[in-house]
């Protein structure tokens, strides 16, 4: 039964993996890529507690370090995405350095890391990380919009914790409950469970097939998705390859978060999709306008704010049905004699 839930659980990790991979992808948000990456450590973790277990359940010594390792790195990975969440800033460098430190130590003392520094101490190292992660969200969240899903990892990654915490203390002696060691997989198996139905309420897709299947759009989010639509035509941040949520956040004055779901809810769409679709439209504007026939493609691609040509061609035909060269000869033929093409807005 207990290999059952430890199977269940890898294979449930590894499907949420590479959901949050296909999604930090299509968002090329930072944020999503520290969730998927933690989401990774977890999954890798699980599938570790699979294959490199002795018969009597205990993790072989290979199975310590690796499991180790991911769970240095699991810390700072959490607290980069609460605070890109929150405040819009990426998380620094050098709060990776005691996982660095780690897999430093166990390429130089290979197995013995585990007496060195063990699972004790490498999971003390991971709940400092999440205290400070709550710290973070408790000076930077505003209450009127809940931030329900960086509250909903935060609770899921304590909740785990106070059950490895529980574990430990039953593997010492200390309390005797043995069934509470698989308290760590039956709460992650729950979160995972919670997070899947608030990503398919929230997902663009089910609005718009199922409305009445999610929670009613309220009027904060279309606020902020107002404001939001109004610094995208008066300052045009989109014209910046660079730019993402956080940035937009920081115009907002808001968090990466909230503009996420009013995106989602109000808009029925994504960060990523919703601005490249001011890009794909002054794109347009671009390659009808008389004074910029010389520019090459490529060019009003980037002025467009496309960072690669690829990437502008592929979700220009995706909107248009047309090559960005395509339509810049249509529009022409379509033109009056003596007379320039009308832009598109």
């Amino acid at each position: 039964m207990v290999m059952l839930l430890r199977v269940v659980l890898a294979v449930l990790t590894t499907l949420f993996l590479v959901g949050f991979c296909v999604h930090g992808w299509r968002q090329r948000s930072f944020g999503v890529t520290c969730l998927a990456l933690w989401m990774g450590t977890l999954a890798f973790s699980a599938w570790a507690m699979v294959f490199l277990i002795y018969p009597n359940g205990l993790l072989t010594p290979l199975g310590l370090v690796i499991v180790g390792a991911l769970t240095m790195f699991a810390g700072p990975l959490v607290l980069a995405y609460v605070m890109y969440a929150i405040r819009g800033e990426r998380l620094h460098w050098a709060w990776f350095l005691p996982p660095l430190l780690y897999l430093a130590a166990a390429a130089v003392l290979g197995f013995g890391v585990n007496l060195w520094f063990g699972t004790l101490r490498v999971m003390l190292v991971e709940f400092c990380y999440a205290g400070i992660a709550w710290i973070v969200w408790l000076r930077g969240a505003q209450p009127a919009a809940g931030q329900p899903a960086v509250l909903g990892v935060l609770i899921a990654v304590t909740s785990l914790h106070l059950a490895q915490a529980a574990g430990i203390a039953d593997y010492l002696g200390w309390i005797d409950f043995r069934p509470i060691r698989q308290a760590p997989l039956i709460i992650v198996s729950i979160w995972l469970v919670v997070a899947l139905v608030m990503a398919l309420v929230d997902a663009p897709w089910l609005r718009r097939l199922a409305p009445g299947w999610t929670p009613p759009v309220s009027h904060a989010d279309r606020e902020l998705l107002e404001r939001s639509d109004h610094i995208m035509r008066e300052q045009r941040p989109w014209t910046d390859p660079d730019f993402d949520i956080g940035a937009l956040a920081r115009l907002l004055d808001t968090y990466p978060n909230a503009i996420s779901r009013a995106l989602n809810r109000a808009g029925s769409t994504t960060f990523y999709d919703y601005v490249n679709g001011y890009r794909v439209r002054e794109a347009r504007r671009l390659l009808t306008e008389p004074g910029e026939r010389d520019l090459k493609i490529e060019a009003l691609g980037r002025l467009a704010g496309f960072r690669a040509r690829s990437t502008f061609f592929k979700l220009f035909r995706e909107q248009t049905g047309q090559s960005p060269s395509e339509y810049r000869a249509n529009r022409a033929l379509d033109a009056p004699p003596g007379q320039s093409s009308p832009s598109t807005h």
